[in-house]
């Protein structure tokens, strides 16, 4: 049964061109997971991705990427990326897509096997909602040895967690997310986020100014605070 299955997936990713192989591979994410996540049955697990740089002005000084929420929970509000954690093979199609038909074909076999990680999801959300790629060096003693934690950031580390739980007019909870915060940095600094169609608006932002915005999701400052004292920029 497995056999025949490989060879339907061959077969499929035969027939994506790479100029289609894309749009094919969002279309089937978006088929495998629910759009609509209100009213949950229980806690959702969701990951908000710090992202840090130097600030261009002040070397001390951190800044972390922002992005305005285009939809529900928290719509209007500036948080952090992220979203849900995924089982296997919607959250691997859609980060595969972005290096080619033959990447997506191993993804996709892969994630028959293992669900997406802290990591994975951290890579593959970022990559979603602004069009950045997080560092994440494999080859990094981190990486070997299976630790989750980096000083310096060479592969995305999850540092702190929260919760986010909305009711609606009746009080019933509408949103239930358990968020786990990963830290992480670019591959490439220079590139140029773009907000994707759920985000409204992306912007960096000095960590030293978040307390002046009114219009964060809870926590957000705190947290952000919490990363660029922990975690080592100058490398």
């Amino acid at each position: 049964m497995l056999k025949c299955a490989c060879k339907s997936v061959c077969r499929t990713a035969q027939m994506i061109s790479p100029s289609t192989h894309l749009q094919a591979a969002l279309k089937l994410n978006m088929a495998c997971s629910s759009s609509d996540r209100s009213y949950p049955s229980e806690p959702r697990v969701g990951v908000g991705v710090v992202i840090l740089r130097q600030n261009a002005h002040n070397k001390a000084s951190a800044e972390v990427l922002l992005i305005k929420r285009g939809k529900a929970p928290s719509k209007g509000l500036w948080s952090f990326p992220g979203g849900s954690q995924e089982l296997g093979l919607a959250a691997v199609v859609a980060m595969a897509a972005f290096a080619g038909p033959k990447t997506m074909l191993l993804c996709i076999m892969t994630s028959w096997f293992s669900g997406e990680t802290l990591v994975e999801c951290a890579i593959r959300e970022s990559k979603e909602e602004t069009g950045l790629v997080l560092k994440n060096d494999t080859n990094s003693a981190v990486a070997q040895g299976g630790l989750a934690f980096s000083k310096n950031l060479q592969v995305p580390t999850p540092f702190a967690a929260a919760d986010v739980i909305s009711r609606d007019a009746a009080q019933k909870i509408e949103y239930h997310y358990t968020i786990v915060e990963v830290a992480a940095v670019l591959e490439n600094s220079s590139i140029v986020a773009k907000a994707a169609s759920d985000v409204d608006d992306i912007k960096w932002v000095p960590v030293s100014s978040l307390r002046q915005n009114q219009d964060l999701v809870v926590n957000a400052a705190t947290i952000a605070e919490e990363a660029a004292e922990r975690f080592d920029l100058s490398c």
